[in-house]
């Protein structure tokens, strides 16, 4: 009894809260993935860091199923220590019991995880600018200035809205499209009287895989990614791909069960690693679960070398990693944890058979979290078993061991029997198209190709000959015929010819409007000019005559040369002028005229390549029709009277004359 009471606890009396080293390195991991949507945490984190993969996403709802299910059996197995405590007077039961009830308490004590949003919903992401906090905006507040942001075309009934303290995220889930739409367009929401601005985008789904291709030229363009980029895993599909900024790397996003091992860049081969997404940390509030151009405390006063909050000048200032808590920078290459680990998706082959398989998984801790609860369960109900006897034991063992091999035994038969019974209807397809493709290569038979002189070729060939040739479908594409493709490149050039022509006819109008612009303005400075002159002319005759009045002696008379030249030259100009339009008018309507005609021209000549191809393809077809009808009819006449072909009289070669000889009576 005493070493019984000494003996160590098993590993379910340990304590949840391990030392504070350990619980320092976990709760960075605990406060990236805390508070987390279902199917949206990966996103969310991936997004916000210009890097999202949604490989491994963590749920509450199945690590809660786990919790309640392991305080379910601690329950029975305490009960059935007490039992055994009572029957065999033992102390043994009682730190069980102990530890039990501590581990009950402290799960009590831990938050209730959030539920999951809808799986096949659409999540839209609403990322404020620096200096807004969202957790410390009410809900419903948040969900009005959506509302309004949208001009209330649809109500609080179309969507669920929820705050991502850490990341300081708004996400909005809704399964109807035109509400998504109206949120993406989403820029500046209204909230206590004051405007915010926002970046509203869709995160990914759930069922996407994300993979790293090196070794792509720099500056590449996602339509060319997407045009060159091909795969060859089968199920597995490119939804996205871009360049991360200006390297030599690309991230593409599948749709699939699996991550391919390699792609085909312009018919290159380049494997395809997984994508780690890096944990954020913001350098100004020296905190995870942020970036820095999007902090929610941009004036905090904290070092971003140490972390100290409110630091004195000059204060001993060491590095120290907010991620992993080493000494080193934030985000430096050295750090261990700081990329995320995404757990490889593993196969149903490989998944272990379980009565109630857990939804999903945040992290591979939480995977090894439940394997070791079961390898405790283990270890203690064989621990137990000290105070029992060992024919006791083997009472309770045997027939549980028997009915799981029976159980195995005819799982191992039924999929046995379905394994034959695929084999079998294999081995009858496999029959059926062996059957099929005899009957149609005994039914096939090659046609000769019709001679070019029917009758004479006709008359020369024996009558009893059996011969097949291709038959080339009259309901063949067209495009696949030269006379066509020759057409079409000849309509093609007409087309440029033309459009060269019009070319020309713009020139030449430009160049015309060119000139009468120019002629225009040269007609009226000259003109301009001469009643300039015209006018000094009239000033000067006045004068003169004002003074031979008041002389009262000679008589003058006022030239009118001036204005005569400048009337001569006004009309010479408008003539010209008039000489200029009327050639502009002819020029235009030559260019009217040839244009016409070429173009009756061509539709001429399309026309008639048209109705000739048109009137050969029919005599063509008539012709194969025909020859057709006929050797169907000599091909029937020669199998009910089973003619035979001679070697000399067969115009075929050696390997397609038909030898076989009809059965005569003897």
């Amino acid at each position: 009894m005493d070493a019984l009471q000494e003996t160590p606890r098993s590993p379910q009396e340990q304590p949840l809260v391990h030392t504070d080293e350990e619980s320092a390195t976990e709760t960075t991991q605990m406060d990236v993935q805390t508070w987390l949507p279902q199917g949206t945490s990966e996103e969310v984190d991936n997004v916000s860091a210009g890097e999202r993969h949604d490989g491994a996403a963590w749920t509450e709802d199945g690590w809660h199923t786990v919790l309640t299910r392991r305080q379910k059996k601690n329950q029975k197995k305490n009960q059935k220590n007490a039992s055994e405590a009572v029957e065999c007077n033992a102390s043994s039961s009682s730190p069980p019991k102990q530890g039990s009830q501590v581990k009950r308490r402290r799960r009590t004590r831990s938050r209730r995880p959030l539920p999951p949003l809808p799986k096949d919903d659409i999540k839209i992401i609403l990322r404020p600018h620096k200096g807004l906090a969202v957790k410390d905006i009410l809900g419903y507040e948040l969900s009005t200035a959506v509302i309004d942001a949208c001009h209330r075309h649809f109500d609080g009934g179309s969507f669920m809205l929820r705050v991502h303290p850490g990341s300081n995220i708004i996400i909005v889930s809704t399964p109807h499209e035109h509400v998504a739409k109206e949120l993406r367009e989403i820029t500046h929401l209204n909230i206590r009287g004051r405007v915010h601005s926002f970046n509203s985008y869709v995160a990914d789904p759930e069922d996407v895989l994300r993979g790293i291709v090196h070794g792509i030229p720099s500056g590449t363009s996602q339509a060319e990614l997407m045009a060159n980029l091909r795969v060859r895993t089968q199920g597995v599909k490119i939804e996205r791909a871009r360049m991360l900024g200006s390297t030599k790397t690309a991230i593409i996003t599948f749709t699939g069960s699996t991550l391919p091992r390699c792609v085909y860049f312009m018919g290159a081969e380049a494997i395809c690693y997984p994508h780690k997404p890096t944990r954020q940390a913001c350098k100004v509030c020296h905190s995870t679960g942020h970036r820095t151009d999007v902090c929610p405390t941009p004036d905090a006063n904290v070092c971003s070398t140490c972390g100290t909050r409110e630091p004195a000048q000059g204060h001993a200032c060491t590095p120290k990693c907010v991620i992993c808590g080493e000494d080193h920078m934030t985000g430096d290459k050295m750090c261990k944890k700081k990329l995320k680990h995404v757990p490889p998706r593993r196969s149903r082959v490989d998944q272990p058979k379980r009565r109630h398989h857990p939804r999903w998984f945040s992290s591979e801790r939480d995977s090894s979290v439940e394997s070791r609860s079961r390898s405790r369960s283990k270890s203690r109900a064989s621990s137990k078993g000290r105070a029992q006897s060992a024919s006791r034991k083997r009472l309770n063992k045997q027939p549980h061991q028997q009915q799981h091999q029976q159980q195995q035994q005819q799982q191992q038969q039924q999929q046995q029997q379905q394994q034959q019974q695929q084999q079998q209807q294999q081995q009858q397809q496999q029959q059926q198209q062996q059957q099929h493709q005899q009957q149609k290569k005994k039914a096939l038979v090659q046609i000769l190709t019709p001679p070019k002189e029917g009758t004479e070729a006709a008359a020369c060939q024996p009558a009893n000959t059996v011969s097949w040739t291709r038959i080339v479908s009259p309901s063949a594409p067209l495009i696949e015929n030269p006379e066509y493709q020759k057409m079409v490149a000849e309509n093609k050039q007409l087309a440029l010819e033309n459009e060269k022509l019009r070319c020309q006819i713009k020139e030449e109008r430009r160049e015309f409007h060119k000139i009468i612009s120019s002629l225009e303005t040269k007609l009226e400075a000259r003109l301009n000019a001469l009643e300039a002159n015209n006018n000094a002319t009239h000033a000067i005759s006045r004068a003169t005559v004002a003074h031979s009045l008041e002389g009262g002696t000679a008589k003058v008379d006022i030239p009118q040369r001036f204005s005569e030249e400048a009337h001569v030259s006004q009309l010479q100009m408008g003539e010209q002028l008039q000489s200029l339009r009327n050639l502009m008018r002819e020029l235009q309507s030559q260019q009217q005229r040839a244009a016409s005609e070429l173009r009756e021209q061509m539709m001429q000549q399309m026309h008639q390549m048209f109705s000739e191809y048109r009137k050969e393809f029919a005599a063509e077809t008539e012709q194969q029709r025909r020859y057709v009808n006929d050797s169907v009819v000599g091909i029937q006449r020669a199998i009910n009277k089973r003619v035979s072909v001679t070697s000399a009289s067969s115009p075929l070669p050696k390997d397609r004359r038909i030898t076989e000889k009809a059965d005569t009576p003897q």
